[in-house]
């Protein structure tokens, strides 16, 4: 009735198996994509996540400092190291745009209210008591 360890084990063996080449190509899909996105950048953001990628490489021992040398470069251009500290200014600039207050008006696209408020007819004149 139950199951030998034996029977179990290539099952569980190629699920792991699976499971570390989906990862696998996950990750490589994923760097892809930011190779991409990070070579369209134009100089004044590469610059950006350059700041945030020095400051994220000086407090982590290893990872090189990037220079103005490195904002002509493709991201497959760039050393393991290197692609490392700038996955590291990447991520920072995500952490600091979630941390950014967005509690202004956006009058581009403007709530519901905002725009309920701005679509009301004035009221007409009422007589005094």
């Amino acid at each position: 009735m139950f199951m030998d360890n034996t029977e179990q084990q290539p099952g569980r063996r190629s699920f792991f198996e699976q499971r570390a080449r989906l990862q696998v190509s996950l990750n490589a899909s994923r760097v892809n994509d930011t190779a991409t996105r990070f070579n369209c950048l134009d100089d004044a953001r590469k610059k950006v996540v350059f700041i945030l990628a020095n400051d994220a490489a000086s407090r982590i021992a290893g990872l090189p400092q990037l220079t103005r040398s490195h904002l002509n470069l493709a991201f497959a251009d760039l050393t393991e190291a290197e692609q490392t500290c700038l996955m590291m200014g990447i991520k920072r600039l995500s952490e600091f745009a979630a941390a950014m207050p967005w509690e202004f008006e956006d009058y581009a696209a403007p709530c519901a209210e905002v725009q309920a408020l701005r679509d009301k007819p004035p009221e007409p004149d009422k007589p005094t008591n």
